[in-house]
């Protein structure tokens, strides 16, 4: 107990170091950035303060999940809540609130695959299925697939996607990496990894699908600072990885976004808290 204990708080003060760092040394909106492609993803997607319909719907559904007592029987099989653990019982509002993408950072995933025009999206991470629901919005032509190991989650996940009618959404009930080792992956466009937040698995993970999907636009890691070992890997990915890719560094998570008028591997640092 004394070890975890002692484990999380090097960590707390690991992030909140790299946070410092990461708010001198980051680009404030698109100031600095040469690159065309990126200045207009970020004007376009990042920085773009739109409203659309139906994230401003999304807030019902957090409202509804953040006084939900249903007690859920959970097993974690990635890395674990910081708050909490591998308990196996859990009420739908603790897990809401230890674990859920705040709407900010759901917002922003779509805000910047519905500028990319992504078709064909897949999540690593159900959790609640706040993800999902709020991509299912982009539209009826967008399919979005999502997977998680924990049966409880994707049982609520199904539940609540079907209750707000998001029927190009499929969850499968699966380990990463089953999903992984059966699954085509060549179509998907958009890849968001939430789940198992450790640097091996993470490597595996991202690696095998920047590989595998021919018209991959943009992987998102989340998290990337939610541990030392987290970090590491996601240095790491940008040391092994090859070819023109531009790394986004925006603290909460991490980008990779190919585009053709990428000439060479770089790594940008970007402010969007």
């Amino acid at each position: 107990m004394v070890l975890l204990f002692e484990v999380k708080m090097k960590d707390t003060i690991f992030r909140v170091i790299k946070y410092l760092e990461h708010f001198i040394h980051s680009h404030k909106r698109g100031h600095g950035i040469h690159s065309e492609f990126l200045y207009r993803f970020l004007e376009g997607a990042v920085y773009q303060k739109a409203d659309f319909y139906h994230l401003n719907k999304m807030l019902k559904v957090r409202d509804e999940l953040r006084a939900n007592t249903e007690i859920l029987n959970v097993e974690d099989f990635g890395a674990g809540s910081k708050t909490l653990g591998k308990m196996s019982q859990r009420k739908v509002k603790e897990v809401y609130a230890a674990s859920c993408s705040p709407h900010w950072k759901s917002g922003l995933y779509f805000k910047m695959l519905n500028y990319l025009k992504c078709k064909n999206i897949l999540e690593l991470g159900t959790n609640l299925g706040i993800n999902a629901l709020a991509l299912s919005g982009l539209g009826d032509d967008v399919r979005v697939d999502t997977v998680d190991a924990a049966g409880a989650y994707c049982e609520f996940a199904r539940n609540l996607l079907n209750k707000y009618g998001a029927g190009n959404v499929r969850v499968f009930h699966e380990t990463f990496d089953d999903f992984l080792e059966k699954q085509p992956l060549e179509e998907y466009d958009a890849v968001i990894i939430d789940g198992n937040h450790k640097k091996e698995p993470f490597l595996k993970y991202s690696s095998l699908l920047l590989n595998k999907c021919r018209n991959l636009k943009i992987l998102i890691a989340d998290d990337i600072y939610w541990s030392r070992g987290m970090y590491k890997g996601w240095t790491e990915l940008i040391n092994q990885i090859n070819g023109p890719n531009l790394f986004l560094d925006a603290f909460h998570f991490g980008l990779i976004l190919k585009n053709d008028s990428i000439l060479h591997k770089s790594t940008i640092k970007i402010f969007v808290g």
